[in-house]
């Protein structure tokens, strides 16, 4: 077995998406580092912010679409012009590394981070409106990241399981195919104020955090 702690290092120092890097060594070889700020965050969705046709799961780690609103108390968070639910996780500093896993291939999403100061009625995507993410849309297949105006995006292979990686003091968030880590795109920003992951569902569909 390679030297999982020297390419660790040599990781870090050629400063090349490192987080990631230490995901794979720890996934290839099953080895246990005491590398706590690359530890995968464990995300939980929510519910203050959920929008009332989003059922969620009862260890919070699930979310539908579903036709019945749900009962919940008038809360200034929730999300009430798009079906969309944050994290109850938010990030002010670090690099933090979670994954997403649609449960229908064809269906229609979108996942990033968002504002802790997004708003909550329907707004336009984009980094300029507070929310970096990348979106699926089944009609026609296309994968998009949604800067202004929205970059296509061609991946080799539907990603079932996506990856996000956030750096905050470096400015980035990066997208990946979870499964064969492909790298789908990366947004380059200065993050300010509290971030939060970020999930749309439609009607029909399913999200599941893994």
């Amino acid at each position: 077995m390679p030297d999982v702690t020297q390419y660790v290092i040599t990781s870090l120092s050629s400063q090349k998406c490192w987080g990631l890097w230490v995901v794979i060594c720890l996934r290839s070889h099953s080895v246990s580092l005491p590398l706590s700020p690359l530890s995968a965050v464990l995300v939980t969705l929510d519910p203050d912010t959920a929008y009332l046709l989003l059922a969620l799961s009862e260890d919070r780690r699930r979310v539908a679409w579903t036709d019945r609103p749900q009962r919940r108390p008038d809360n200034p968070k929730r999300f009430t012009g798009s079906p969309c639910v944050l994290g109850r996780e938010g990030f002010t500093s670090g690099r933090h590394y979670w994954e997403v896993q649609p449960l229908q291939e064809q269906m229609r999403w979108s996942v990033g981070v968002a504002q802790e100061s997004v708003r909550r009625e329907r707004t336009i995507l984009s980094p300029e409106r507070g929310v970096w993410a990348v979106s699926h849309w089944w009609g026609d297949g296309q994968y998009s990241a949604l800067s202004s105006p929205r970059t296509p995006l061609r991946p080799r292979q539907p990603p079932l399981k996506l990856g996000l990686y956030l750096d905050y003091e470096g400015g980035r968030l990066s997208l990946y195919n979870a499964d064969t880590w492909e790298h789908l795109c990366t947004f380059n920003d200065s993050f300010t104020g509290g971030l939060r992951p970020y999930f749309c569902v439609n009607a029909g569909e399913e999200l599941r955090l893994v």
